[in-house]
């Protein structure tokens, strides 16, 4: 009690009389140290809101301190324990992990086939031109210190998790596509063996291949594996949360449920759509307190799944904590970006949901569009050689979205639910271990050899599919400019200081990071003053979104001013260059 009165004592000091030139001293001795000049931060954000925060952040350290020294024995005694149980996971997983590749001999040799393969799909595309929004995310976040790219959340852009790897990315192999891109390479190959042990969990291994090589070949995850944005990093943290929940529903492993804790702040951490994918976990966990067996009393798994919840919001909002203050429209962005009236969403949600689907299956001939649709059917009904007892996974999906999006109607983009993909493609691998036991064939069921044929086809004709078409290199999902380098590159070495450039929404960003990454002086504009008040004006256009010149400019308006027709000036990979010279004052 004592404690509890003095920390509310120095709090109320601290937040009265906290002198704010001590805070801005801070703040320009911590710049300093990180190598960044004073001034130049002064100058870029505002620091009063964060002064403000200082004394709430010296209370809550406090805070921490005080309960970690008046109860320091059960401290010292909970970090023995979770030294023991972390010792204890490791120890069982590594040696579950030894038996099940001893037992599973050829399974892991095609996983091992399935892996390089997906990695090998990756590879090729790991160097294309830069897309818009990976381009946005690091001209304006990651090119930045950190301070000041994991606090600026204007527009629902920033994957802080993403922005942070690509800056440890960029500073360690320089600025180039592939180098902003290996996080996201990383986790997207990871996603491929992730995929297999969520499948061996929920329903057996020859399913959990299957699926693998349907994720390892997939063109939409091979795409998003080699675009610098957080979609692939939160569907690769959902399967490892999906991972440990199989095992946690039966664990008292204060370890195992710490990382559940990381992994769902994690997630958070990189888009707060992972409340989607949280939801699920935890749906999941609650449909098993009502309807399954538990190896712990039912009592006391509701108690670490309560516990782990409330740590999950407060780190999370502890996280989120500086860009509240910093930026002032992350509350608009997080909470009213693209909300409807529920009458609409209803109406619209069947096609959106279709087209979702067909986002997913975009390279594959209709005919497997629909199996793989009637195999998931199949394998979401559950059964006994799948299910395991416990309640089915696209079921208690099913639930949690519709629940969350029925709170708070919106339909995202497409790619939003790229995290679902993967689990996806393990109930297609469930279909067809329901469509065997149908049969009465269970032997069958079990065979590795079946298992890894069916893999090997999979994998290497989507995978060629996936070539041929070459959705990954022209998908218009995030702003695509395949000409982007060599545009730029052209027109660059042609201005001078009279000209100016303009493009359209989908390639500013792109335009923007090959000038700076040139280290151009190109001034690229959309104002018509500026335009106006030039000598030419180059015009990028992009040819995939079907733009024209004409629609990039104020036509009329340059045409009066004494502008003359847009002209062809170059050509690239769906990309021209038009010029409109000043003819008269």
């Amino acid at each position: 009690m004592v404690v509890i009165i003095l920390w509310i004592f120095l709090s109320v000091l601290l937040i009265a009389f906290f002198p704010v030139e001590w805070g801005r001293a801070l703040v320009y001795m911590l710049a300093e140290g990180f190598g960044h000049d004073a001034v130049r931060v002064d100058q870029t954000v505002d620091l009063d809101p964060i002064i403000k925060q200082f004394p709430y952040v010296l209370s809550l350290g406090l805070l921490v301190v005080s309960v970690i020294v008046v109860n320091y024995r059960y401290v010292y005694a909970g970090t023995r324990k979770f030294g023991r149980d972390a010792r204890a996971a490791w120890s069982f997983a590594w040696h579950s992990g030894r038996q099940h590749a001893a037992n599973n001999k050829s399974v892991m040799i095609g996983l091992g086939v399935v892996t390089l393969i997906g990695l090998s799909l990756r590879l090729l595309y790991l160097n294309e031109p830069i897309r818009g929004d990976e381009a946005y995310t690091f001209t304006q976040y990651a090119r930045r210190p950190l301070f000041l790219g994991l606090t600026q959340y204007y527009v629902p852009n920033n994957h802080f998790l993403n922005t942070m790897l690509m800056r440890f990315s960029y500073l360690v192999f320089g600025n180039e596509p592939w180098a902003l891109r290996i996080p996201v390479l990383c986790a997207g190959v990871l996603l491929i063996p992730a995929t297999y042990l969520v499948g061996v969990r929920l329903y057996s291994s020859g399913a959990g291949l299957v699926a693998s090589a349907l994720v390892s070949s997939c063109s939409v995850l091979i795409e998003f594996s080699t675009n610098a944005r957080g979609y692939t990093l939160l569907s690769l943290l959902f399967l490892c949360l999906l991972w440990l929940a199989t095992y946690l529903y039966y664990s008292k492993n204060s370890a195992g449920w710490t990382a559940y804790i990381a992994f769902s702040v994690a997630g958070f951490f990189t888009l707060p759509t992972m409340v989607y994918a949280y939801s699920i976990v935890a749906l999941w966990f609650i449909a098993i307190l009502i309807f399954n067996r538990t190896s712990i009393s039912k009592g006391q798994l509701f108690t670490y799944l309560l516990l782990s919840s409330v740590a999950i919001v407060c780190i999370t909002l502890l996280v989120y904590w500086p860009v509240w203050v910093v930026s002032d429209s992350f509350a608009d962005a997080l909470f009213r970006h693209g909300a409807m009236e529920r009458g609409k969403f209803f109406s619209l949600f069947p096609n959106y949901v279709w087209h979702v689907y067909l986002h997913w299956t975009r390279d594959l001939p209709e005919a497997l569009i629909w199996g793989t649709l009637g195999l998931f059917c199949l394998g979401a009904v559950g059964s006994r050689f799948t299910d395991r007892g416990r309640v089915p996974m696209a079921l208690v999906t099913a639930i949690a979205i519709l629940s969350l999006l029925t709170l708070r109607p919106v339909l995202p983009f497409y790619r939003i639910w790229l995290f679902l993909l993967p689990l996806y493609f393990l109930v297609v691998s469930a279909g067809i271990l329901n469509l065997i036991g149908v049969f009465k064939k269970e032997t069958i069921s079990a065979s590795s050899q079946l298992w890894l044929g069916l893999a090997m086809m999979i994998v290497l004709s989507q995978g060629s599919v996936t070539l041929a078409k070459d959705s990954v290199r022209t998908s218009k999902a995030t702003g695509t400019f395949l000409g982007g380098e060599q545009a730029v590159s052209y027109i660059a070495s042609r201005m001078n200081q009279n000209d100016v450039v303009t493009t359209g929404n989908y390639t500013s960003a792109n335009v923007r990071y090959y000038l700076d990454r040139g280290r151009s002086l190109a001034k690229l504009t959309w104002s018509v003053e500026e335009m106006v008040g030039s000598r030419r004006v180059f015009i990028i256009v992009n040819t995939l979104y079907d733009e024209t010149a004409p629609g990039l400019v104020e036509y009329p308006t340059l045409r009066q001013a004494g502008f003359n027709k847009p002209a062809l000036f170059a050509t690239f990979p769906h990309t021209r260059i038009f010029i409109m010279t000043k003819t008269s004052p």
